[in-house]
């Protein structure tokens, strides 16, 4: 993903939240929303780009990957 298209994202996610109180319909203008989404596409694009950058610079490449939002699981076979 592109810093742009980034940038893009972001704004789409921090511009469509609304939300209601005592009836009445008010749209998000600060923060992230409630969505139990919103925190974890965030975190899934930054851990997405650290690991790439980290990975290019090992020495040996892993036999196996994992991610899942904060969680990364590397396994390699040293001989």
């Amino acid at each position: 993903m592109s810093k742009e298209e980034f940038i893009v994202a972001v704004n789409f996610i921090l511009n469509s939240t609304f939300f209601s109180f005592n009836q009445k319909i008010y749209k998000q203008v600060f923060g992230i929303s409630d969505s139990p989404l919103s925190p974890v596409i965030i975190a899934n694009i930054i851990m997405q780009g650290l690991e790439e950058m980290a990975i290019t610079k090992l020495q040996i490449l892993p036999l196996f990957y994992f991610c899942y939002v904060d969680i990364t699981f590397l396994h390699f076979n040293w001989i």
